[in-house]
This record gives structure tokens, C-alpha cells and sequence, in this order.
């Protein structure tokens, strides 16, 4: 017999019964949901790709878009909303200050969730934070006498942090916060260009150069959710919701060239950039990486190519190198085709783990396939993508790839304490729980390997 409780009513049911109806269920799981899917995607795998070959080859006459208009609180934002923040709890000690983390009441917390903002691009959350607002709540926890330490070290850097952002103010004076950062942004993306003249490939220098005189004269404001068009050091459009099939119309009608640059596909700092460094040989257990094969094709192209990716969800964009682009059109070539040009819409302050850098962005269509091939989207997906110099194997002792967001975004996703470093992502909730180990295996002591996971 197995017993269960549901709203404090027990209730007995046949062990034997329960066998059963799981077998049920886990054939209805299994057999019927794999084998349609299947079929399903061998059927439409040159349908995706005729779908969003309709969006490049899109029809649309420039003349007819009304580029002159703003749309700046004409429509809503298509940015995520942020999520509710939680209430706040207080907790005042009229007794002797606590000290000791063991004595504070249950449930107390130094977190502030109900100040942090959630961030639609969490790109870098210390630029965001209400300064004020953390420096006064410092204040009041340390007049609360609960672990009144925390408060005085975290209202110094508070301080510091809110006189630094006043300075930087001061630089660009009558400037919105998010303008003045973006042209942070600008300013050194400009000398980046300017230390080295064979980094403009692209020709987006002169597009920087005017993106940064528009901002200062106040005739362009960063407005999250829409974008401006610009090539040849020109603005063509007003702020404008993003559309794909616009952006590829636009990029022809600057002759599908260099010098196309998209202003506000990037946030006002920059994009975060987890990098990764394997220090020792192959085949050693110390990965401590979990890797992901997905597959990129150039725009307008019909030839896919499989790359390995590590998932890192703590880089904001997909990171890959200017090699795998030339495989890609090396396979077009290979073909009897003409290869696909590569369009560069931009280029972005990457916020890494050694610093700030700049790096070039393109366009790109990415998909996930199976083990036997099969796509797992029934479309492929437009995204950005930040492309390093040389090839993969050129660093093999320093960075991987990196799949960003785009497969959290669009999968359910799942790991399991099971020492192997595995992600499962699957298409349904139901089959992720069914993929996922149902216990861990000899976890290590520490939870977390620090090298070599134990085995």
C-alpha cells in the first residue's frame, strides 16, 4: 500500500494499480510523442529554412516604410516585463546590536529584493542600482542594530559608487543616466578603432563617430525597445521597433555592404561575457563545462553548419569566431554556390572577466537538432551574434564558444547532480522530467567540484 496526502485528506491506493497506470503513462510519454515529433521535423527541415529565407528575400520597398517617423511612446515595448519584487520584511532589534549571524530572527535577511531593479538586460546590475535609495536603507539597517557590520561596509561602497556615478555625470552635463553611458560605450569603442586602423573592416567608424555627435546634441535619446538605422556616418530612420525583415530591406538599400549599423540592438553598457579557459589538455576530467552542438547558417544561405557551443548563462550574446563564418561559406563555395556575405550590423563593448573589449556583431540563424539530426525548432531562429578573430582551434587553450542566452530562452533546460556536467533542454516540460536522472550519483563532498569532479 502507498500512502498519500493530499489537503490533509489520506488516501490508500493499490501499489499494483500505480505500477500500472505509471506503465500507462510513461508509453503515452515515450513511444507515440517521440515518434510523431520525428517524422514531424524530417517532413518541415526544408520548410524552416524556406521560411526564413522569405524573411531575408523579404519584398519590402523601402520607400513605403515611414522611416521619418518616431515611435518613441507611440508603442508599447516589446522588452520583457520585469518581474514583481517581493515585499519587504522589516526586522527591528530594540534589544542589544546583534552581532552574530547565528542570534539574528528566522527568516531575517541582508538582501534588499525589494530595491535591486530587475534589470530587462542584466547586463551589468551595479550600473543600475538606485544608488539613493540603497544608501538610505544602509542607513536604516544599521539603525535596525542587526548585523549593523554588513550595512556600514556595503553604505561605503554605496557612497563611492554614487560620487563615481556623479563624476561621470558631470563629463556629459545635462544628459539622461542611460545616455551618458551609452556614450561610455561609444567613446570607447571609437578608441578601440582608433589604437589599431586594420580593426575597421567594417567600415562602422564613421558610424560611431556620429552616433556619438547625435547623443551629445541631444538629437538622439536611448530609448530601450527601438532602434535606429544608420550606414555611411548617416541616420536613416527614426526610432523604430525592430523587425527583421526591415532590417535585412535596409541593409540592401545601403548596397549589402559595410557600414550598416542598428543603434539599440545593443544595451546602453554593454553586454556581459562569461569567459571560459580550459588550462589543461584534452581528455582530462576538469571540464567543469557543459557543452551544447547547435547549428548556425548564414542569412539568405540554405546551408546549416554544426558548432560546439558551452552553455554559459552568464554570457548575454552568442560568441563565436570569424573561422566559422568562412567554414560556412566555404561549404557554400563547395557547393557550386556563390558564398553568403556576412552582415556586420554594429559593434559591441563586451564586458568580460579581464575587462572591457570591443567586438564586432553580425546576424545569424541558429537551430538545435537532435541526436539523429533532426531540427528541434520548427523554425530557425534570427539572432546577434559576437564573432572573435580566428578560429576555435587557435584557441584551443583559451575561449570556447559561447551559446548565450538563446537556448535557456527557447528550451526547457535541466541539470542533475549526477557528476557528469550534462544540461538536457528538450521541447516539452513533460520529456525533460522524464530525461533527467531520477537520483544523483555519488555526489562530491563539496557540491560543486572545484578541478576534477569526484568519479
Amino acid at each position: 500500500m502507498v500512502r498519500y496526502a493530499d489537503k490533509g485528506i489520506d488516501k490508500r491506493r493499490s501499489s499494483s494499480r500505480i505500477d500500472e497506470k505509471w506503465k500507462l503513462k510513461k508509453k503515452r510519454l515515450l513511444e507515440p510523442k517521440v515518434h510523431i515529433v520525428e517524422n514531424w521535423e524530417k517532413q518541415n527541415d526544408q520548410t524552416a529554412i524556406h521560411e526564413t529565407n522569405n524573411i531575408f528575400n523579404s519584398l519590402i520597398n523601402v520607400k513605403d516604410l515611414d522611416l521619418d517617423v518616431s515611435y518613441v511612446g507611440q508603442v508599447d515595448s516589446e522588452l520583457p516585463l520585469p518581474t514583481e519584487r517581493p515585499q519587504r520584511k522589516r526586522w527591528i532589534n530594540k534589544g542589544e546590536t546583534i552581532n552574530n549571524s547565528n542570534d539574528v530572527p528566522q527568516g531575517w535577511t541582508s538582501v534588499e529584493s525589494d530595491l535591486d531593479p530587475e534589470s530587462v538586460l542584466p547586463i551589468d546590475l551595479v550600473e543600475r542600482l538606485d544608488c539613493d535609495a540603497q544608501i538610505a536603507r544602509c542607513k536604516e539597517r544599521i539603525a535596525d542594530r542587526i548585523m549593523p557590520a554588513i550595512f556600514e561596509a556595503r553604505l561605503k561602497e554605496f557612497e563611492e559608487l554614487k560620487t563615481s556615478q556623479d563624476e561621470r555625470k558631470q563629463q556629459y552635463p545635462g544628459l539622461e543616466w542611460d545616455v551618458v553611458k551609452r556614450l561610455e560605450s561609444l567613446v570607447f569603442i571609437k578608441e578601440w578603432f582608433e589604437e589599431e586602423k586594420d580593426r575597421d573592416e567594417y567600415e562602422q567608424l564613421v558610424n560611431v563617430k556620429a552616433l556619438i555627435k547625435a547623443y551629445k546634441s541631444k538629437t538622439l535619446e536611448f530609448t530601450p525597445g527601438l532602434v535606429t538605422y544608420w550606414w555611411g556616418g548617416v541616420q536613416r530612420s527614426q526610432p523604430r521597433p525592430h523587425k527583421w525583415d526591415e532590417y535585412f530591406a535596409l541593409w540592401r538599400e545601403s548596397g549589402s555592404g559595410n557600414s550598416f549599423w542598428v543603434e539599440g540592438l545593443f544595451d546602453d553598457v554593454g553586454v556581459l561575457h562569461t569567459q571560459n579557459y580550459d588550462s589543461n589538455p584534452p581528455n582530462t576530467l576538469n571540464t567543469m563545462q557543459s557543452k551544447v552542438n547547435l547549428s548556425l547558417m548564414l542569412p539568405g544561405s540554405t546551408q546549416s553548419h554544426d558548432f560546439e557551443f558551452v552553455h554559459d548563462t552568464g554570457s548575454r550574446i552568442m560568441v563565436a569566431f570569424g573561422g566559422d563564418f568562412r567554414a560556412m561559406q566555404d561549404v557554400e563555395i563547395a557547393s557550386g554556390l556563390l558564398p553568403t556575405g556576412a552582415v556586420c550590423h554594429g559593434v559591441l563593448r563586451l564586458c568580460t572577466l579581464n575587462g572591457w573589449s570591443s567586438i564586432p556583431v553580425f546576424s545569424v540563424l541558429v537551430n538545435a537538432r537532435t541526436a539523429d539530426g533532426t531540427l528541434m525548432m520548427p523554425f530557425w531562429h534570427f539572432i546577434q551574434i559576437a564573432l572573435k578573430e580566428g578560429t576555435r582551434e587557435n584557441n584551443r587553450w583559451g575561449h570556447p564558444r559561447l551559446d548565450g542566452p538563446w537556448v535557456h530562452y527557447n528550451f526547457f533546460t535541466g541539470t542533475a547532480p549526477d557528476n557528469t556536467d550534462r544540461i538536457w533542454f528538450t521541447n516539452g516540460k513533460r520529456e525533460l522530467v522524464h530525461a533527467l536522472p531520477g537520483r544523483g550519483v555519488n555526489p562530491p563532498l563539496y557540491g560543486v567540484p572545484m578541478m576534477t569532479p569526484y568519479v
